[in-house]
């Protein structure tokens, strides 16, 4: 029985540490599979300079500002409404108290002060 164990052991460590080990990766046949080197992340990814829009952050802004033209000022927290965008050139006024004929007029002259049209924007009149 100790001889049956001997040849036993000989035999698995002549398999593990002699015997060329086949790859576990499909395709490779018989040979040993080397590791790729892997990428290290950034925390900051840039293209190469001859890849990407060095403008489009420019453009993103600009394209933002041109359709939410009064991003900087909302939402607006008013005593007589509330005012925020629904969507590009679209606003939602909730009206808090007052008359509707009498809060927008409030809510023109608003719009006029921070330099904007009432004409340009789209106003949906909600009451609370």
């Amino acid at each position: 029985m100790t001889l049956l164990a001997f040849l036993a052991t000989v035999l698995v460590f002549w398999r593990f540490f002699f015997q060329q080990r086949e790859s576990l990766s499909p395709g490779n046949s018989g040979q040993l599979a080397v590791p790729t080197p892997s990428l290290i992340p950034s925390p900051t990814p840039t293209l190469p300079p001859e890849r990407g829009n060095p403008n489009a952050q420019k453009e993103i802004i600009e394209r933002t500002v041109e359709q939410y033209p009064l991003i900087r000022y909302v939402p607006y927290d008013g005593e007589n409404f509330y005012l925020d965008y629904l969507g590009p050139l679209k606003l939602g006024v909730k009206i808090r108290r007052g008359e509707l004929s009498e809060v927008k007029w409030q809510v023109y002259d608003w719009l006029r002060d921070k330099g904007v049209e009432p004409d340009s924007h789209e106003i949906v009149w909600l009451e609370e």
